[in-house]
Order: C-alpha cells, then sequence, then structure tokens
C-alpha cells in the first residue's frame, strides 16, 4: 500500500536518494509494525556513517481506510510514533 500511495515516496526515489549518499551505508529496508488490527506503522530504515545515524522514511497506514500517512513532518504523528525506527530496525 505505501509503495502505491501517492505520498511521493516511491521504490525509485528512495534507491535514488540512497545512491547519492556518501560513506557507509546500511539499509534496512522495508519494515512494519502492528499498532492495531487496521493500523500499522511502515519505515524504510537505513544507517549512515560509522556512528549508524538512522535515516528513513515512516508511514502510519491505515488498512481499513487505505490511507497512508507521512510520519515526518506531521507534528501528532511525530510524538506519536517517535522513536518507532529504532523500534523498528531492531527487529533486522
Amino acid at each position: 500500500m505505501v509503495r502505491n500511495s501517492e505520498t511521493g515516496i516511491t521504490e525509485e526515489k528512495i534507491k535514488g536518494l540512497l545512491q547519492a549518499r556518501k560513506g557507509i551505508l546500511k539499509v534496512h529496508g522495508w519494515k512494519t509494525r502492528k499498532i492495531d488490527d487496521q493500523t500499522y506503522v511502515v519505515a524504510h530504515l537505513y544507517d549512515v556513517g560509522p556512528a549508524s545515524n538512522t535515516g528513513g522514511w515512516i508511514f502510519e497506514v491505515n488498512l481499513e481506510a487505505q490511507i497512508v500517512r507521512p510520519v515526518l513532518g506531521d507534528a501528532e504523528l511525530e510524538k506519536k510514533y517517535s522513536g518507532w525506527d529504532q523500534d523498528l530496525q531492531k527487529k533486522n
């Protein structure tokens, strides 16, 4: 659903942005975490540099309503899901 959503974040765009990165790069790829029966957090994560600074794209997905919302840039969602990137990364 995220890959086909209208968020503007496509697989090709992600690959292009990651290819432009310099230095050490570890790609974790797509990860998901179930919040409730209809809501999931979906992220494409990566680490950059020797300090392993996590970056990526994080989305809230509502399956029932067929809604995909980017977490980054939405203050309420950022607060709600703060720290989820590290939690999703641990599932690797």
